[in-house]
């Protein structure tokens, strides 16, 4: 599972699994509930939600799939909301 120990783990492998799995739930809740920094499209709901569910599955190289994700989909909306004109 996520937060199964590798044998022999060290204090680095340990704080990458807790960012892993911090990572995970960020990305669930920002796309179930429809928020990150912005309010969310249909489509970064779906990324955000693919990124946590992959983050989750215990394989080797899918957990950088969903950071991937996870960051195009917040880079995204920091863009957006640099962009987005102020209301006066």
């Amino acid at each position: 599972m996520l937060l199964q120990l590798p044998p022999r783990a060290n204090w680095l492998d340990v704080s990458w699994i807790i960012f892993l799995a911090f990572t995970a739930i960020a990305a669930l809740a920002a796309g179930l509930q429809g928020w990150l920094l912005a309010k969310t499209n249909l489509l970064e709901r779906g990324l955000l939600i693919t990124a946590g569910t992959l983050v989750i599955i215990p394989a080797d190289n899918v957990d950088y799939v969903g950071l991937g994700l996870f960051a195009f989909v917040f880079l995204l909306q920091f863009l957006r909301r640099k962009i987005a004109p102020v209301p006066a």
